[in-house]
């Protein structure tokens, strides 16, 4: 399974649409076997929701993502979980043990649908 998680520094970037960086990792079961980062093309989502289709990312860790951006993704079988905030390894690790608290890494402004 691969995940993406775009990335800002040492944090989950705060608006997916306009990352530039994407950490991309490789995990079995519940251990991570490998890491990458990527750059990511900014033209356009229909191109950016491509670039994550050829990664075989299966799910997407973000902070703020357009409903647009969204709706492609989730067409696209990418799971997305979204208005995700917070230390990059302290969400990777809690996310690997099944423990990703959402009420604690929820972004301000956040309601559930």
């Amino acid at each position: 399974m691969n995940l993406g998680i775009p990335v800002w520094e040492d944090k989950i970037s705060p608006v997916f649409d306009t990352s530039i960086k994407l950490l991309v990792l490789q995990i079995d079961g519940q251990k991570e076997i490998a890491r990458t980062e990527i750059n990511l093309e900014r033209e356009d989502i229909m191109i950016r929701c491509q670039q994550l289709q050829e990664l075989k990312i299966n799910t997407l860790l973000c902070g703020a993502i357009s409903r647009d951006l969204f709706r492609l993704l989730t067409t696209a079988n990418i799971e997305v979980i979204s208005w995700i905030s917070g230390p990059l390894e302290k969400i990777i690790n809690s996310y690997l043990n099944g423990d990703l608290s959402f009420s604690e890494y929820h972004m301000p402004g956040y309601r559930p649908d």
